[in-house]
């Protein structure tokens, strides 16, 4: 894992959630290029980021896990190989 910003930062600080936020994305990068091997360690250490961001946004981790389970089971899942590939944003109105 890389760095985060220096200790000073308190746990909802703007730079520091900023800096999870980065985190979060090179730490999922480097999980999609990882070995067989390696893919236990990238998914500890997004893991470990994830946990911090929740605790960041002054979340429960139930509360993530009940909105997984909400929408889970409105929308299909991951596990039955369902997801969102494409979300168009903007455009011209309807007027």
């Amino acid at each position: 894992m890389g760095r985060l910003p220096r200790r000073g930062a308190g746990p909802r600080a703007p730079e520091y959630l900023a800096a999870l936020h980065t985190k979060v994305v090179e730490e999922a990068r480097e999980l999609q290029d990882a070995s067989p091997d390696e893919r236990v360690d990238e998914l500890a250490d997004l893991l470990e980021v994830t946990t911090a961001l929740i605790a960041a946004l002054g979340i429960t981790e139930a509360e993530v896990k009940q909105a997984a389970d909400r929408k889970r089971a409105t929308r299909g899942g991951i596990e039955r190989r369902i997801w969102l590939e494409h979300v168009e944003l903007g455009g011209a109105s309807d007027a």
